[in-house]
């Protein structure tokens, strides 16, 4: 560790010594390059970097689900021959919508047509065909996904399943935890409504 350390440090100062001697000055009298800057350069070199606090999931969730709001909705100003930047995000409420499972590809999570039904453990799953049942047969771990407010798995055949703009779909434990989900999105959060500009 100890020589980590010592190498890293020389290797800053070597580095700094060439950049400083390349881009700053001579000192005219002294014929010597800046040392403050070398110790500068040096001490950020070894100084550890404080990680920002990561996101949690369902702040992460509610940025992509706006995000495919405000897409969708800049693209429907587009084609009504309107400016795109004169959409806001709405209200929350309408970046998610409810669907029935049965309009649920529920091996690629996406609204679909004209799926069947693939019963496993007593379990109905919507799928689309023969490929989709071998799939989910071969993968049980496709038959759940997360719920972004709980963090816990929730199974595709009981959840309440909510389309975003896209078409994606985001699996929630019961209709409460969609709510606990839309609460999240207040006016006054990075993630939360956002004025036309």
């Amino acid at each position: 560790m100890k020589r980590f350390f010592v190498s890293k440090l020389f290797l800053a100062a070597a580095v700094a010594t060439v950049a400083v001697g390349v881009t700053a000055p001579k000192d005219a009298d002294a014929g010597a390059i800046n040392l403050e800057n070398i110790k500068a350069v040096a001490i950020s070199a070894i100084t550890p970097v404080k990680a920002a606090p990561a996101e949690d999931i369902s702040t992460l969730k509610m940025k992509s689900i706006k995000a495919a709001y405000m897409a969708n909705a800049r693209l429907e100003a587009i084609r009504a021959g309107e400016e795109p930047g004169s959409v806001d995000s709405g209200s929350v409420e309408t970046w998610l919508t409810k669907v029935d499972a049965s309009k649920v590809n529920m091996v690629t999570n996406r609204l679909h047509t004209n799926l069947s039904a693939a019963d496993f453990d007593g379990k109905t799953y919507f799928v689309d065909g023969d490929m989709g049942t071998f799939s989910m047969n071969e993968n049980p771990s496709s038959r759940t996904a997360i719920d972004p407010v709980t963090n816990a798995r929730v199974d595709k055949a009981s959840a309440t399943t909510m389309a975003d703009a896209s078409g994606r779909i985001h699996y929630f434990t019961s209709e409460s935890t969609v709510n606990e989900f839309f609460a999240k999105a207040a006016s006054n959060t990075a993630y939360g409504y956002s004025p036309a500009k």
